[in-house]
């Protein structure tokens, strides 16, 4: 991921508003720093003024020996597709959900509205393609896959599994060879609306799955993991911190043995992997930020990206901004600000520590 944190030139005539309004989200993340956010491109180089009491800091551990599994749930609308990535990553196991009741080689309905997109005429098959391909790139070539066919009671009476196994096949012959190492008719389960059936066994495949990375269970460095504990106190009070600023925190912390940046590095691209943060390393150092906070990361997104059947703030004064948005993928300071407030304002406050 890459954010360019230059300033641009801004446009004379609205400028004022617009960077204002833009900088809604980017104020959230810093809620509870006493530092100056009016300039957001230069984040990267300003020093904090909030201090963090990390005396008690300790290990990250579970005293019931409980593992903790993060879970995201994606949008299944194409206006969401490119930021999916930002997420997938070597040590993920995927769920896979189908519909079922659908012909796999029909145009997918009401997955993409918009004509002339690459998504425009897809099948479901091609969405599965799409799926499974996005995983062997950005997750890894072997990463297991559990795909849960839903609406079931759609095809009737299937008491030996016979009918679904057809269409999981189906499925397997519709997808290059060399995606269907992700699949396994073992971590394949048809669900019913409002019917519990194959739950149980979903979430002991879960379990199992889980298990059976081949990370599962590996010695991880102590550092590393007082790191982590480290990482969850500062995300008490801000959702993105600054690479260059967690080094300088990190070195006055003696015992926790992170002796220059490689090793800080090394450290967070392990929690990045294990979904507790957001992580990569950039080209320009400045840019290089760590988002501690994944969840709020996801719901700022909903900000912003929207997908056109969620414009329930479309009215006659802002319809020519969301008409501009829609097409150019330009997002105006006062339709941010109404995508902000009548959308989302409640959703992020819960991470706003300061309110």
């Amino acid at each position: 991921m890459e954010i360019n944190t230059e300033k641009d030139e801004p446009c004379q005539s609205d400028s004022e508003e617009t960077d204002h309004d833009a900088r809604v989200l980017m104020q959230n993340a810093f809620a509870g720093s006493k530092r100056d956010t009016s300039d957001v491109s230069q984040y990267s180089e300003v020093q904090f003024s909030q201090e963090w009491d990390f005396s008690d800091y300790v290990a990250s551990t579970n005293e019931n020996s409980l593992k903790e599994l993060s879970i995201l749930d994606f949008a299944g609308q194409s206006a969401y597709y490119a930021c999916h990535h930002i997420f997938f990553n070597p040590r993920a196991f995927y769920i896979l959900v189908v519909d079922m009741s659908k012909d796999l080689k029909s145009r997918a309905d009401r997955a993409c509205d918009k004509e002339g997109l690459i998504y425009s005429d897809w099948t479901y098959a091609d969405y599965i393609t799409y799926w499974l391909g996005s995983i062997h790139t950005y997750g890894s070539k072997s990463a297991p896959v559990i795909l849960v066919a839903s609406h079931s009671e759609s095809i009737g009476s299937d008491p030996n599994k016979k009918k679904f196994l057809e269409y999981f096949f189906e499925i397997c012959g519709t997808v290059p060879k060399r995606l269907r190492r992700h699949l396994d008719k073992e971590r394949a389960f048809s669900v019913e609306k409002n019917s519990d059936k194959n739950m149980k066994d979903l979430k002991k495949c879960i379990a199992s799955t889980l298990k059976g990375q081949n990370h599962w269970g590996e010695d991880v460095p102590v550092a590393w993991t007082k790191l982590e504990s480290v990482l969850r106190k500062i995300r008490m009070t801000v959702k993105i911190y600054p690479f260059s600023n967690l080094f300088e925190t990190v070195k006055e912390l003696k015992d926790l043995q992170i002796n220059n940046e490689e090793e800080l590095i090394t450290a967070l691209n392990f929690i990045h992997d294990t979904g507790v943060i957001l992580f990569q390393k950039e080209k320009k150092e400045k840019e290089n930020i760590v988002i501690l906070d994944v969840q709020w990361f996801v719901d700022a997104f909903k900000c912003i990206i929207i997908d056109e059947r969620h414009y329930e703030n479309k009215d006659v004064d802002n319809c020519t901004d969301f008409d501009i948005y829609k097409s150019h993928g330009l997002l105006t300071g006062t339709l941010n600000r109404r995508i902000n407030i009548d959308r989302s304002i409640n959703k992020l406050a819960k991470y706003n520590k300061s309110e």
